[in-house]
């Protein structure tokens, strides 16, 4: 009802820092009886009210639900404030780990690398071997699309060499996590042109992501196993099919088209053009 909006400017100008803090503090205790769910908002009055405790209690969550929305760019900004308040070690992991999933899908595949670098130390640390190589898996992955990619094998074998040391008993070591970075490292020793190292990891990705349910990792390293030289043509032809059937069954799409183009380049190499533009539409598609 301001007749101009420099009234309620100047009008907040006037008051004292203290009261603002109060006013703000009035607001969360509305949001929280009324809203106690609106994270975003809870967090915005909370830094206005310089309660940091209660900043850090609804930022991190604010920050994972724009990142189950994507909505990439809020969720970079919610992780990044985290990051600047006094976190607990857990909660700082946890940011490094939604923030560089933010930065991948932006594109911003540097920043999630670097993000992701730091969050898997992190877990190593903490002796959280799953999460570790979940999380290299995905900084190898991000490294891959910058002009560094040759780093990505290296920081995979670094990780599966400390994951093995650390976790003696392989049983032990039968995690999903582990599925992803034993993939990762296939991948990484594929196009680093060392295909019996490849072959053998990718084949025990498999196995282990079948017996763990885990269709993304199966999708993807039957993809890869698809343009391995050391596979018969049959086989990989056989690899890249099982990959589309799975991935598209599970609404895998990235992987859905990668395994469509991987058998299109294939059919091309046969001459059989007109099974390689069907697998090429149906990647666009």
């Amino acid at each position: 009802t301001f007749a101009h909006g420099l009234i309620p400017v100047s009008l907040r100008e006037e008051l004292s820092t203290l009261r603002l803090h109060r006013l703000h503090r009035r607001v969360i205790a509305a949001i929280q009886d009324l809203q106690p769910d609106n994270f975003e908002a809870l967090a915005f009055h909370a830094r206005q009210a310089g309660a940091q405790d209660l900043a850090r209690q609804y930022t991190l969550p604010a920050g994972d639900r724009a990142l189950s929305l994507y909505t990439n760019h809020e969720a970079v900004q919610y992780y990044s404030d985290a990051l600047d308040m006094d976190l607990i070690d857990t909660e700082r992991t946890h940011a490094l780990d939604g923030l560089g999933e933010a930065q991948f899908r932006l594109g911003r595949y540097e920043e999630a690398a670097k993000s992701w670098q730091e969050c898997a130390r992190r877990y190593l640390s903490a002796r959280d071997h799953n999460n570790a190589a979940r999380i290299t898996a995905r900084a190898a992955r991000a490294e891959w699309f910058t002009q560094y990619e040759s780093r990505a094998l290296l920081m995979c074998t670094q990780t599966l060499a400390q994951i093995r040391a650390m976790v003696p008993d392989a049983a032990e070591r039968e995690t999903p996590g582990m599925a992803h970075l034993l993939h990762e490292t296939a991948r990484a020793f594929r196009f680093s042109s060392k295909f019996d190292e490849a072959l053998n990891l990718c084949r025990e990705a498999l196995t282990l992501a079948e017996k763990l349910g885990l269709i993304e990792v199966q999708a993807e390293a039957l993809a890869t196993l698809g343009i391995m030289p050391n596979m018969t043509p049959e086989e990989a032809r056989q690899a890249l099919r099982r990959s589309i059937t799975l991935a598209e069954g599970a609404g895998l799409l990235a992987t859905a088209v990668r395994a469509h183009d991987n058998l299109s380049e294939m059919l091309i190499l046969e001459l059989d053009y007109s099974a390689a533009r069907a697998h090429q539409i149906r990647a666009r598609e």
